[in-house]
């Protein structure tokens, strides 16, 4: 995988994969707030790779017509660098006919074996997941 960061000026960085681009901007005095900033996007990574392993397996299991999103925080630990101490992962399916048994096991093989984006993170950061379906807390 090859990508290119460029600096536009002041805070702002562009980076390119392929045909794809992207604006990153710091969230800090002085910065214009053009994009998201590069820790912030470490979040939206861990979504986008996570949520992507448990459609592939909810597909495989046959399941269709569901919503789906992750909501995402994290705490900073203190002194330098900032680097994320906790991470929360919370998964909210909504549908009817949902198997709950089945989405745990989703969102359990994607955080314990396919998202390499958790691996690298789990490194440095303590990551916890938590799985709703329809409004209810699974176990």
């Amino acid at each position: 995988m090859n990508t290119v960061v460029s600096w536009n000026g002041d805070f702002q960085f562009e980076s390119q994969q392929g045909d794809h681009k992207l604006l990153m901007d710091a969230n800090k005095p002085g910065a214009s707030g053009a994009g998201p900033s590069p820790k912030g996007m470490l979040l939206s990574a861990l979504g986008g790779c996570t949520g992507m392993d448990v459609v592939y397996i909810l597909k495989n299991y046959g399941f269709e017509g569901f919503d789906f999103q992750m909501e995402i925080d994290a705490d900073q630990a203190e002194g330098q660098p900032k680097i994320y101490s906790d991470i929360r992962v919370k998964y909210i399916f909504k549908g009817e006919g949902l198997n709950n048994y089945k989405i745990k096991r989703a969102v359990d093989l994607s955080a314990t074996k396919y998202c390499a984006v958790s691996a690298m993170l789990k490194e440095s950061s303590n990551i916890t997941y938590e799985v709703y379906v329809n409004g209810d807390k699974v176990e």
